[in-house]
């Protein structure tokens, strides 16, 4: 039986894994409802932040033409391949484009197809593309070979951890999980442990990595807009979540107790 997706870690997720995506799908949702007014303040407030992810979007789109013609003059560069593929899978995230997450995996493999060797990230990448359209399989082969070629990677590690959650394979996820260092600043790799502490039903631990996340979110201006609210809405949902999932039963009681160690 595949694991469950609660919905306090995939929101984290779906805002921080890819840079700006979150930002400028909340803000494209919100577009047409930009010019109901409550007052003044917040009308020039909601006008403030819609401009702001309307930037970041356009810094994505700008970024994504200046590496798409650095790669049609250089089609032999894995290392832009692979930047193409990270843009598209940015923009994939925020627009459920399924095009969008076709080009990232073609781009991955292309880049992987030049270079094997020491190219991690694109196997990441590929790992990732593959998990959208649910191609299990090869997506923890890809995650595997990524952590192979960089075993000292957190993110790669709980990368492939999160697959074999998703696979069913607790044991596995269990060891992997169990060996991933979370950094003060990796909120993707806080995002993917808390999801499995949370669902081994340690949520104390679960909700201690979230409030780490916002705290150093908190600290950064180089983040898209609206991240530390993102995060931290997320944390205040968390409880829902966990009641949710216990409610559904989806992983027997005693199996979790197990696997909690």
């Amino acid at each position: 039986m595949r694991a469950p997706r609660p919905a306090i870690v995939w929101f984290v997720a779906a805002s921080l894994v890819a840079t700006g995506a979150a930002a400028w799908y909340l803000g494209a949702a919100s577009s047409r409802t930009a010019s109901r007014t409550v007052g003044p303040a917040t009308s020039a407030g909601s006008a403030g932040r819609l401009d702001a992810v309307r930037s970041e979007a356009a810094v994505l789109d700008a970024d994504l033409a200046f590496y798409e013609t650095r790669l049609a003059n250089d089609p032999e560069s894995a290392g832009d391949h692979a930047m193409v593929a990270q843009l598209y899978m940015t923009r994939a995230r925020a627009t459920a484009s399924f095009q969008d997450f076709e080009r990232a995996e073609g781009l991955a493999r292309r880049s992987l197809a030049l270079r094997s060797a020491r190219n991690a990230h694109s196997y990441g990448l590929l790992a990732s593309a593959l998990l959208a359209r649910h191609a299990f399989g090869e997506a923890r082969e890809a995650a595997q070979r990524a952590v192979e070629l960089s075993p000292g990677d957190a993110a790669a590690l709980a990368q492939l951890a999160e697959i074999e959650l998703e696979m069913g394979d607790y044991d596995a996820a269990n060891t992997h999980f169990a060996g991933v260092w979370v950094g003060r600043d990796q909120f993707t790799v806080a995002a993917r442990v808390a999801r499995w502490h949370e669902i081994m039903g340690r949520t104390a631990e679960a909700r201690a990595l979230l409030q780490r996340a916002v705290r150093a979110v908190e600290r950064r201006d180089d983040l898209p807009t609206g991240t530390g609210r993102l995060v931290s809405l997320a944390l205040g949902g968390a409880r829902p979540a966990v009641g949710a999932l216990r409610g559904r039963r989806l992983i027997a009681p005693a199996r979790a107790r197990d696997l909690s160690g």
